[in-house]
This record gives structure tokens, sequence and C-alpha cells, in this order.
């Protein structure tokens, strides 16, 4: 049973801490705001009527027959937190002593002496029927309130009868009207009328009877309650009527500080069901700080919500393929530096931004430096007939153009093969091809690199001698060199 108790009194901390929010009244004529508070504490004291047999000894007998009932005294006091104007939830402490002298066969004659009492722990529901029947009050009507009151709990009774002793506990219900004045913001009196079931079919020893059924007592009795904090500009909720009340919304943003996750929204801006400003594109900016109103999800943003710009230079680093251009810096809708010429070279760093240039020259055309001169080398008698070997005459000519290559690296020899008209078409332009490469694989073996020479061969076609006579003809057969730049 005491495990019951503790139920019932944790079921009554949890809903008042749960349920506890600020709130406010409103003077409907000056709009004038008014703290509110809760808490409050009462002092019972009066009489009783109790049934101690069970549900055949009862109704047996009329309620109010003095040989059964006494008229007992009755202590106790309430917790009680009032959520509104209406409604309110407290716990009861009530004892009740109920003993007397027993005459159980209705004969006048004094059977036993009964001496009895229970102390009743209940968790009660309180229900402002003024409030409800009339919600704005005004005068002397305002200060009177009529409360229903329902409960549940638990019964610690004990009694003795002629040395037999009992410490049982009972389930009870109550329910009850009280009616109550307030004197001033603080302090309330009045009267309740109550009556209470307990469940168990005896509360007191009867010798030779086994009664069945309940128990159950009539209280009355007189209260003072004591609102709490009631003072200066507060004002109790059982102060106030219906209409005055409204909960706590410090923002005035429409959403009571109870459900409000952002309690101090500034005046006039839109709010979600949460109480806290709106913000469409979800980036954590709300809409009134929100410059950017249509970040992409997932964007991360700046402290008036638009995208982060690292380079500054007005392209989002979401769609910047250049985030670290330097500042000051034009850039295209991609977000890089602008190339006027397309070279490959931005133009804060090109030097000739709208004519295509090389890095080596800071975006400028690259400069063109003149080859040094190498005689053109032409008549002399390179070959034997049909042959592709190189004669020794023309040696010396090939390692004077080894040393021109070497020199000049950005230098390439075209070397052109040639023959006379000995022999067919044919077989003249492929001797013509051996020539020039005879003459580059010379130039190789003397560490020239391939990428500094090309070949090609011109068979008959270019002679430059008659090939009529036997020193005409060895004219012809020759290698020419034709140099350019790279």
């Amino acid at each position: 049973m005491k495990k019951k108790l503790l139920s019932f009194i944790l079921v009554f901390c949890t809903v008042i801490f749960v349920s506890a929010q600020d709130a406010v009244s409103k003077v409907p004529v000056q709009g004038e705001v008014i703290p509110n508070t809760h808490w409050s504490v009462s002092l019972k004291a009066g009489g009783s009527y109790f049934r101690t047999g069970g549900m055949q000894y009862n109704y047996a007998r009329p309620f109010f027959t003095r040989s059964r009932l006494d008229f007992t005294s009755v202590v106790g006091g309430t917790v009680e937190y009032t959520f509104t104007p209406v409604f309110g939830l407290g716990l009861d402490l009530t004892y009740t002593g109920y003993s007397r002298w027993n005459d159980l066969n209705m004969d006048r004659v004094r059977d036993n002496y009964l001496n009895g009492n229970t102390k009743d722990v209940a968790l009660f529901g309180s229900f402002n029927l003024s409030n409800i029947i009339t919600p704005k009050r005004t005068g002397f009507w305002e200060k009177l309130s009529l409360y229903a009151n329902l409960g549940t709990g638990i019964a610690f009774y004990k009694y003795d009868v002629s040395g037999h002793l009992a410490h049982p506990s009972s389930f009870l219900a109550l329910g009850g009207l009280n009616l109550e004045y307030n004197i001033c913001k603080s302090f309330a009196v009045g009267g309740e009328v109550q009556y209470r079931y307990y469940a168990k079919d005896d509360m007191g020893y009867y010798p030779n009877y086994q009664p069945t059924g309940f128990c159950d007592a009539a209280l009355v009795t007189l209260n003072v309650r004591y609102k709490i904090n009631a003072t200066g500009a507060k004002k109790h909720v059982r102060n106030i009527n219906a209409l005055e009340y409204v909960p706590l919304d410090a923002d005035n943003d429409g959403i009571r500080d109870l459900k409000d996750k952002c309690p101090d929204t500034p005046a006039g801006v839109k709010v979600d069901s949460v109480g806290c400003p709106v913000d469409s594109d979800g980036d954590g900016v709300a809409d009134y700080l929100d410059k950017c109103l249509d970040t992409p999800a997932g964007v991360s943003v700046d402290s008036v919500g638009c995208p982060v710009d690292t380079d500054g230079d007005g392209v989002a680093d979401y769609l910047d393929k250049c985030p670290a251009t330097p500042a000051g810096v034009k850039v295209n809708v991609q977000g890089c530096p602008i190339d006027t010429d397309g070279d490959g070279i931005p133009d804060y760093l090109d030097k000739c931004p709208t004519v295509a240039g090389v890095a080596a020259n800071h975006g400028c055309p690259e400069e063109v430096v003149a080859l040094p001169p190498f005689p053109t080398i032409m008549g002399v008698s390179n070959f034997k007939i049909g042959s592709a070997a190189i004669k020794p005459v023309f040696v010396p000519i090939l390692n004077s153009l080894v040393d021109y290559l070497k020199a000049n690296t950005n230098a390439v020899v075209d070397l052109q093969g040639n023959t006379d008209s000995t022999g067919s078409d044919d077989l003249n332009q492929r001797l013509s091809v051996k020539r020039a490469k005879s003459c580059a694989g010379y130039l190789v073996k003397k560490g020239i690199p391939e990428n500094q020479i090309t070949t090609q061969g011109f068979g008959e076609k270019k002679p430059i001698a008659t090939n009529a006579t036997v020193a005409g003809r060895a004219q012809n057969r020759r290698c020419d060199f034709v140099i350019s730049r790279k």
C-alpha cells in the first residue's frame, strides 16, 4: 500500500511540473498584461459522519442515524496548482477520527467502544464551476467561487475495539463542493461539504457480525487558503475570471511560452508551429534576417543567409570553379578570372590581354629571335651513283651542321635527299629518302636529338645541274639542309 501512496504522489508531482507554465491575465478594457501565480495551500478543520459497517449494515439504517454515526473532528490541508481559472490539481491530506460507542442491535445498549481514525492521502482535480457557468464576473461575485472536487487515493486507518487492534489500508474516492471567498489577493476563506467512499467493508470490529460492502463518511469543514506569491503586480489564477486569463506569450508571437522554443522572437516576425522564426530555405538563418531566401539545400551560408563566397568575387563557392581568385579580379559566371584572348593566361596576369600569347612571355606572343645563318651548301657530290653512303668529302660539312644544331637547340634541320636521273623514278625516289636518312643517322650518332631532325626525299625532281654530263649528275647526287625554328 505504501507503494501505491508513492505512486499517487509521483503522479501528482509529475503532472504539476510537466504542465507548470507561466501565464498572464489581461484587463480587457485596458489591455494590461499581468503575470499570474498558480500555487496555493489550505488548512481545514471540521466534523464528519462516519459509517464503519458494510453495505448490508449501512443500507439497513439511515445514513444520519445517531446511534450509528458520530460527529467527530476532521483536520487536514491541501497543496494545489491551479492551471487555469477553470481547473486545478491538488494533493489532499486529511485526518478523520471516528471514536464512539457501538449499539449493534439497536437495543439502546452499548455493546462496545470503537476508537478509530483514518489518515487519507488523495490526488484530486478541482473545477471552478463559477468560471465555467459565468466566465465573466464582476464585483462581489468575482470574489466568490464554487469549486467541485473529485479525487482518489489511499486511506491508512486503524481502530481498537475492546482490545481488538487493526492497522490496514483502503482505496478511497472523494467528491465534494467547496465555496470560497477571496478576502484579499493572498487569502481566501470557505467551507466544503464532501463525501468519501472507502472500499473496505469494515473499518471497525463487530463481534458475531460479518458485514460486506464498503464504508463511507460525510465531511463538513471550514478552510483558509493562502495563495503563494500573489503579491505586487502578480495575480493568482484563483482570483481572475476565465476571460481574463491567457497563457503567457512573452514575445507575443501567438505561441505560448510552454511550447515556444524561441521565446524571444522579435515583434512582428513570422514564426512556425514551435514559435521560432520561419526559415524558408532551411539554411539556419531566419527569413527576417536572410538576404538570400532561396539558397539551395545544403549550401553553406554566412550570417545574413547568403551562400559563402570565400574569395569575394560575387560568385558563391558552390558555383565557383575558382574559389581562390585574388581580391578585385574580374571573373566570369563560373567565378574564374576573365581571359579575353583565350590563351590560358587570365587578364590580370596577361600583359597582352587581347592577343593570344605564351606564359613564358607573360601572355604576349612569343618573341621570334632569328637563327644564326648557316651556309646553304649545294652542289657537293655527297654520294656515289646508286649509293646512300656518305662520301668523306661531305663529313666536315655534316660536322659543321652538328655544331650548329647543338648551339641552337631551337633550330630544326630538314634533310632533303636528291638523285640524278640515272635509274627509274621509283628507284630514285627510294634512294633519295635513304640518303636523307643516312645523314640523319650521322647527326643522331653525333648527339643531335631526333626532334631537331626531319627527313624527306625528292628523287630526281630537284636537280641543281644538268643530268646530261657526268659532272652535273655528280652535283645532283646530294643532301640539302633547310634550317628553321621549332
